[in-house]
């Protein structure tokens, strides 16, 4: 619509015939990204099939329900004034982890379908704290997310008194906020997360999302390397998260092999990156259409 508008400016006329299939283009691409969602959270697969089967180190992820919602609202824009739903946080995590480990979730007790990431395994209410507490036995890693819920409490200090410090990994899922919010929420979980730990824990790095520990209880940031050649930064439009790239990190220095990205990611990224670009391409043809008309 914004072409049928502007694009005049640019020498670019569209027939009023061609609207209604301009129009049935958007309805079936609308279609398309319902499908494709359902299709993904379906494709999750069963927690209990992959403890079941054994054949990958699992990585327990702990997190609030709420920060499912919140991960959920994020949506990467598509032409057509739609848009395509991602949860970044959780998938990014899920994606890098799956290179080489599987990721198992709580359930959010009666939802239908799970945000797409972690595979879930489905607990009663009541049940929940023996289960986190079975699972950490069993986990490689285990990711605790931070949040302020009571839940979440009871977890961390559960975590510090039993598990090992090297299985632990603290996660900050502020990775799109600015630099002097992160510093803000950081100062903030520090000061709630001091009195449990058994080491003070390291100031505001920047950047990083991941923090480790070693034997001693020392923390230490995981850096987010960029690593990317400049044709992927350029077309992905940075949609190859640092959250992806702290995984990275972690698992090599950890001695894991850490693979390329396969060709379907490749194309994925520059599927999204084309897509950002398109979006870009038409606010520069509004803005170029509103320069000619106010400027004549």
């Amino acid at each position: 619509m914004l072409l049928i508008r502007y694009g005049k400016v640019l020498g670019i006329h569209i027939s009023g015939g061609s609207i209604g299939l301009y129009a049935a283009l958007i309805l079936m691409t609308f279609i398309g990204i319902k499908m494709m969602t359902s299709g993904r959270k379906l494709k999750t697969l069963d927690a209990e099939e992959i403890i079941a089967k054994g054949e990958r180190p699992i990585v327990l992820y702990l997190r609030s329900f709420a920060l499912d919602e919140i991960d959920g609202q994020n949506k990467i824009p598509m032409p057509g004034g739609l848009s395509a739903p991602v949860n970044p946080w959780e998938g990014g995590l899920a994606n890098a982890f799956g290179k080489v480990a599987d990721m198992i979730a709580i359930g959010r007790p009666g939802e239908t379908l799970a945000t797409t990431g972690a595979s879930r395994l489905y607990v009663n209410d009541d049940e929940w704290q023996d289960k986190v507490l079975e699972m950490i036995d069993t986990s490689e890693f285990i990711i605790w997310t931070y949040g302020s819920s009571e839940g979440l409490k009871w977890e961390i200090t559960r975590l510090v008194d039993i598990v090992p410090p090297e299985k632990l990994i603290l996660a900050i899922p502020f990775w799109d906020k600015r630099i002097k919010q992160r510093k803000e929420i950081w100062d903030e979980a520090k000061k709630r997360l001091s009195p449990i730990f058994k080491k003070p824990l390291p100031e505001f790095s920047g950047v990083s999302l991941l923090m480790t520990f070693d034997k001693e209880w020392n923390g230490t940031w995981i850096e987010s390397k960029n690593d990317n050649s400049l044709f992927l930064k350029c077309i992905t439009l940075g949609f190859y998260s640092q959250i992806a790239k702290g995984v990275k990190s972690l698992l090599i220095s950890r001695g894991y092999v850490y693979p390329p990205l396969s060709p379907t990611e490749k194309i994925t990224y520059t599927v999204l990156g084309l897509c950002g670009w398109t979006v870009l391409a038409v606010l520069c043809v509004m803005l170029y259409g509103l320069f000619v008309t106010f400027t004549k």
